[in-house]
Parts: C-alpha cells; sequence; structure tokens
C-alpha cells in the first residue's frame, strides 16, 4: 500500500525585502506572535567562557537569568521566518518568507550550554543526515572494504 504525500503548506512568494535576522531560542512561551525589536529589549554579553567548544552568552528575560550559545547552521542550510499570507484568507497552508537566518541563539534558564541539548544535536543530524545520503562511489567502496570488491569481481568473471 503506497503512502501518500501530505502537503502541509506552500510558500507563495517571499517579502518585499528578505533581509537577515537575529533569531533567539527561549526557554519559555511568549503571547506574541509576530516581529520584535529584540535588540532594543534583549540584550546578551559574552561571559568570555567556553563549553563543549562553544562560546557562552548570559542575558536576563523577565527578571530571569539564561544562558546561552550562538549555532550557525551547517554550510549550504539557511533557515526562514515565515508568515501566513494575507493574500488568501481561505487557504490556511500558504506563507510568504519575511527574513532569513543562518544561525540561532538558544537559551537555557541556569544551566550552560551543551552539545547535549536538543538544539545543538537536531544541527549535527543535518551534517549526518548530508553525510549518509551523500552518493558513495565504488573505488570509496573498495578503499575502506577491498576484500569484497575483489570478490564481486570474480563472481562476474565466472
Amino acid at each position: 500500500m503506497a503512502m501518500e504525500k501530505e502537503e502541509v503548506g506552500r510558500i507563495v512568494g517571499y517579502g518585499d525585502k528578505l533581509s537577515p535576522c537575529s533569531l533567539h531560542h527561549l526557554p519559555c512561551s511568549i503571547a506574541h506572535n509576530g516581529p520584535a525589536n529584540v535588540s532594543a529589549y534583549f540584550g546578551s554579553k559574552s561571559t568570555g567562557a567556553k563549553a563543549d567548544g562553544m562560546e557562552i552568552q548570559e542575558a536576563a528575560f523577565r527578571g530571569r537569568r539564561l544562558v546561552g550559545s550562538t549555532l550557525p547552521l551547517p554550510q549550504n542550510h539557511r533557515g526562514f521566518v515565515l508568515e501566513k499570507a494575507p493574500s488568501n484568507p481561505d487557504d490556511p497552508d500558504e506563507w510568504v518568507v519575511r527574513s532569513e537566518f543562518r544561525e540561532i541563539t538558544y537559551w537555557n534558564h541556569d544551566t550552560m550550554p551543551s552539545l547535549c541539548d536538543s538544539l545543538p544535536r537536531c544541527i549535527d543530524w543535518l551534517n549526518i543526515s548530508a553525510a549518509i545520503h551523500k552518493p558513495v562511489t565504488t573505488d570509496q567502496v573498495a578503499s575502506v572494504f577491498p576484500g569484497a570488491m575483489a570478490s564481486k569481481r570474480k563472481s562476474e568473471v565466472a
């Protein structure tokens, strides 16, 4: 039985300007959905410390201490901020691209960022996925398993 591919939405256009943005992943829920002047109200500073090779930053949000790190997206990847398309109110699955990001700053409450946190692990998966789906040549296989290729050649000759 073949599975049908479900469409989850369509990107119907780009905004007037596709500008880069700073993306922050906060460990809380905010009752706002839309642009915000983050740089005017949310400041962070580098601590000079590193954990798991990541530079540690500190900030506070609504009186709570946050500790975070900025993670670049892997090479050849970029992220987009989407907004519901206003052109067709009858179709809730249409989206417009408003801005683009190449890195994500993620924050924890009082806990040092770690490569074991969920967001760094998700970004690692992009690299792992690219590696396991990359085409492999027979020469590359032969360099890793020289005996396997020799026995295959013998069976082809026979």
